[in-house]
């Protein structure tokens, strides 16, 4: 039996619940799976459909920060009848119940958390932010605790194990980082038709005859989503941005935006579970971001035949997009600043790969199977 555990519910907007979606279709006809999730924090039914030949079972809990974790009977019971099942972990404490119950256990692991706080506090200090700290010391306790407890520890990028060897070094795991390749959903993610894409730039208020740029990000600090909508200030009017995605930061961003001279067209959508449309009705993917492990977007980006933008390391950002080796299809800033993106963003325009050729390059070089693979020999 393959078991999957995630901290959100499968039905969250995200990349730790699109990978284990991804993941779960790869599996073989009919083989046994569990997946360990949160259930929803509003008491909704799970709406996730697994392909009709998946042999699915869904264990939900509900873990509140005053009341005894369920994860460890969860996981002692799973062993009790499957002590041979390989698990595959996306979150911290999900790998500490569970090798403690006796499971080899990979930890793919989505972040890191020191860094991922450390990014978000810039700025001036608040509540959320005074939470947030909070957060991040005791979860980086049980994170550095889950990184030695795994029998193998899974990245994604260079970046991430990088960041992981500071919490944790090398020779202290139970084994060698295994460094791997995500997927990407290709029947989710393909450049459109030309009706499709009008109909969308339709759908979703592009401005006639504009280039549309299109982020998609979490609204918090530390994703350059100021820099991309100064930079509309510069790129000035037939240009459009699309901001895909929800936080803390939304009506900061949202204010600044508003703050534009006349005629910059700057539009925030929220999170969105069919973001794929977003990518099929824009010409352009911005990848702002000081620090990123992988990118997932960046895939789905390409993926959907989208030219990307980025910050290079040069920059002074932690990313991982070089080490993807895109060519062409992708255009560095190499300072990390209004100016530099704006150059960037008018330097892709005098790139002329089609959005077939783009998606087909993405398409050869990342593949779920392949990572579902190298997962279970990992365990």
């Amino acid at each position: 039996m393959l078991i999957f555990g995630i901290g959100g519910n499968i039905d969250d907007i995200g990349g730790v619940e699109s990978s284990i979606k991804a993941l779960i279709t790869a599996c073989g006809a009919n083989e046994p799976i569990t997946l360990v999730c949160h259930a929803h924090k509003d008491s909704k039914t799970t709406q996730y459909q697994p392909p009709s030949n998946t042999d699915l079972n869904i264990i939900e809990y509900t873990a509140r920060s005053w009341k005894k974790s369920p994860l460890p009977e969860i996981y002692r019971k799973l062993y009790a009848n499957n002590p041979n099942s390989c698990v595959i972990c996306r979150h911290h404490r999900h790998v500490i119940a569970a090798a403690s119950a006796g499971f080899k256990t990979v930890y793919l692991v989505p972040s890191m958390i020191h860094s991922q706080v450390r990014t978000e506090l810039a700025g001036p200090l608040n509540i959320e932010k005074l939470r947030l700290v909070a957060f991040g010391i005791l979860n980086h306790w049980s994170q550095k605790s889950a990184l030695r407890l795994a029998s193998r520890v899974a990245a994604f990028s260079v970046t991430m194990k990088r960041q992981i060897s500071r919490v944790v070094s090398e020779p202290s795991l139970k084994a060698p980082i295994l460094l791997c390749k995500p997927g990407i959903d290709n029947t989710r993610f393909y450049p459109g038709t030309a009706a499709e894409r009008q109909s969308l730039r339709t759908k979703f208020q592009v401005p006639d005859g504009s280039l549309c740029l299109v982020i998609v990000s979490r609204l918090v600090a530390g994703k350059g989503i100021e820099l991309a909508i100064q930079a509309m200030q510069s790129l000035g009017k037939g240009y459009h941005l699309m901001i895909i995605g929800d936080g803390l930061r939304r009506p900061h961003y949202q204010e600044l935006a508003q703050r534009c001279k006349p005629g910059i067209s700057v539009h925030f959508w929220g999170a969105q579970s069919t973001v794929e449309e977003f990518y099929r009705c824009a010409d352009i993917f911005l990848m702002t971001s000081k620090a990123e492990s992988l990118g997932q977007t960046i895939l789905e980006a390409g993926a959907s035949g989208l030219p990307i933008i980025a910050f290079s390391k040069q920059a002074g950002v932690t990313t991982a997009t070089e080490e993807l080796s895109l060519g062409d299809y992708v255009t560095f800033a190499h300072h990390y600043s209004v100016d530099a993106l704006t150059e960037a963003i008018l330097r892709s325009r005098t790139k002329h790969a089609t959005p077939a050729q783009i998606h087909d390059y993405f398409r050869s070089q990342f593949h779920w199977p392949t990572l579902l693979e190298e997962l279970k020999q990992a365990c």
